[in-house]
């Protein structure tokens, strides 16, 4: 079960990192993926702070704890995704069902149901540095 978990930590790391080195580098071809558009430069520097900074932070903490079986890096990582669904919670209550909203949440919750429980499963491993 273990090697399980480390599996799956691993493949949410290539897909955060992938995610977050296009907001980077490749913004004009993400953004339309995510729904995004922005022409001002502020807004094409907020999208690579904000979307590529999350993405990129979820993929070292996915990669951290799957190298090290390391528990508080995976839940730090599950508190993000519950976090951003639980704005995705929030855009329900206030704007009711959008088209296409409903991939992004079940992503967000399987990441973070995954990272979590890994986290319980290695909370007693000692961290790298022990």
């Amino acid at each position: 079960m273990d090697n399980v978990h480390r599996a799956a930590l691993w493949l949410i790391c290539l897909f955060m990192l992938g995610n977050g080195l296009a907001f980077w580098f490749a913004i004009d071809t993400i953004n339309p993926l995510y729904a995004l558009s922005t022409t001002a430069p502020l807004g094409r520097a907020s999208i690579r702070a904000d979307f590529g900074g999350f993405f990129l932070w979820q993929a070292l903490m996915s990669g951290y704890a799957a190298l090290y079986r390391y528990a508080p890096a995976a839940f730090g990582a599950a508190i993000l995704f519950f976090i951003a669904l639980s704005g995705r919670i929030v855009t329900l209550l206030f704007d009711g069902p959008i088209p296409d909203g409903l991939l992004p949440m079940i992503v967000e919750a399987t990441c973070g149901i995954i990272l979590l429980l890994a986290a319980l499963r290695w909370r007693g491993v000692s961290s790298p540095k022990d």
